[in-house]
């Protein structure tokens, strides 16, 4: 597949470099004895148009074996580029790790923010802070990463560990009062706003080495009036993109992972249909097509298309349906992912405003939901890529796990080669 226009040139630039270190992985490997292992879509033969070249170079640190899923555990996780035992358990490219000392702004503790006296720890287990909580989780990576450094003399990035998602939905929503250190609700976006303001480390640049997590579809909003926050690189909402200098990588959310179940149907889809709402109106279609076609032929199975219990159907399901709803993304593939299930995009769109290190394309299908002939008989080529694109989903699924530091590792690297665009 050709890379979409949607990305910025910085990430495009990986592209012409990911050549020269396929080569220069090859020869490492070849010493190390696990040339064996290497996947064919990462060969050095490639076409440098193809999009594998850019998701190749990005994969760091993806774990092969079984990674951890407790939350408790991520504080202990380990990092599997500190294991030189393991790399023929690996690809080539992942013995990359990242190496970029940042530093994280410890004016105060947003690990210890309350709302209405609950701790943000078990307060960000709620569902529907759970899905936008990727600020809490990058920070609690980011705390126990190797590459953070306490001297900020020494930093090449700059965290800012404002949780703005778990405010916006506060603060756009829920009407909790959240606290800490005597700040609540707005007062600490502002205090961080004017905290950057005073700092000699982000005015060095202007905030082009600084990194802060706004992805929640709020987020933007609540921060519009904010100036030093607006001039960090942001983890953002359904965006890719490059404006003065700062990079806007989309995000992903997180997931819920179902407990392992026997794949006994084919198809479906958890999801509310709202039939009031026109944007809605493709799920809608999707489930009454898919319905009805499985009246009449039985070759196939459904779990559910609708609202319902997401675990075990997940689980239990093989290929999942991800419709756009009030926007084009949405957390279910990210649970379907963790769950064992292949997505089912449903509109080309739908890869653009996703993170570029995620071998989305590998993992997934395609089924256009513009028209039911398309969509049905698109569904009938489908089935028989499952086991193909099972076991491309089992190898990335640590990508969006934000239970481990996979994710925050492959963002930094990201905001790592867009500082040396913008510097």
């Amino acid at each position: 597949p050709v890379v979409t226009k949607s990305y910025p040139s910085w990430i495009l630039s990986l592209m012409q470099r990911a050549f020269a270190y396929c080569v220069a992985s090859l020869a490492l490997c070849e010493f190390l004895g696990t040339c064996g292992v290497v996947r064919q879509e990462e060969a050095c033969d490639a076409d440098l148009n193809s999009t594998a070249f850019l998701q190749s170079s990005l994969r760091i640190g993806t774990p092969e074996a079984t990674v951890p899923g407790d939350s408790e555990q991520l504080a202990s996780a380990s990092y599997p580029w500190e294991h030189p035992s393991s790399l023929a358990q690996r690809s080539i490219l992942q013995p990359v790790a990242l190496a970029v000392k940042f530093y994280i702004y410890d004016d105060i503790d947003w690990m210890s923010m309350t709302c209405n006296g609950e701790p943000v720890s078990t307060a960000v287990q709620n569902e529907f802070n759970l899905k936008h909580s990727d600020d809490y989780w990058f920070l609690k990576a980011a705390s126990n990463h190797h590459m953070r450094v306490t001297n900020p003399k020494e930093a090449e990035l700059f965290v800012v560990p404002a949780l703005l998602n778990f405010l916006s939905e506060e603060l756009s929503f829920k009407g909790d009062e959240c606290c800490l250190g005597g700040i609540c609700n707005r007062d600490l976006l502002t205090h961080t706003d004017s905290m950057l303001s005073n700092s000699t480390w982000f005015n060095r640049f202007g905030g082009k080495d600084h990194v802060i997590v706004c992805s929640h579809y709020a987020c933007k909003q609540e921060v519009r009036e904010l100036v030093h926050i607006q001039k960090c690189n942001w983890i953002a909402f359904e965006d890719n993109s490059m404006s003065g200098g700062r990079c806007h990588i989309a995000s992903t959310y997180v997931g819920r992972r179902c407990k392992e179940a026997e794949k006994e149907y084919t198809f479906g889809m958890v999801a509310s249909l709202h039939p009031e709402k026109e944007e809605f109106q493709e799920r809608r279609n999707v489930c009454q097509w898919i319905m009805t076609a499985w009246d009449s032929d039985r070759n196939f199975s459904v779990s559910n298309c609708g609202p319902g219990a997401q675990c075990p159907t997940v689980a239990q399901t093989k290929f999942g349906f991800h419709v756009r709803g009030d926007t084009l993304g949405s957390s279910r593939v990210i649970d379907y992912i963790l769950s064992g299930t292949v997505p089912v995009f449903t509109d080309e769109r739908q890869y653009e405003i996703l993170p570029p290190y995620v071998p989305w394309r590998e993992l997934s299908v395609l089924a256009s939901a513009s028209d039911k002939q398309a969509f049905l008989h698109a569904l009938a080529e489908i089935v028989p890529q499952y086991e193909e694109k099972r076991r491309a989903l089992d190898a990335n699924a640590a990508l969006v796990d934000w239970t481990t530091p996979v994710p925050f590792q492959n963002y930094m690297f990201l905001f790592q080669d867009c500082l040396q665009a913008v510097l």
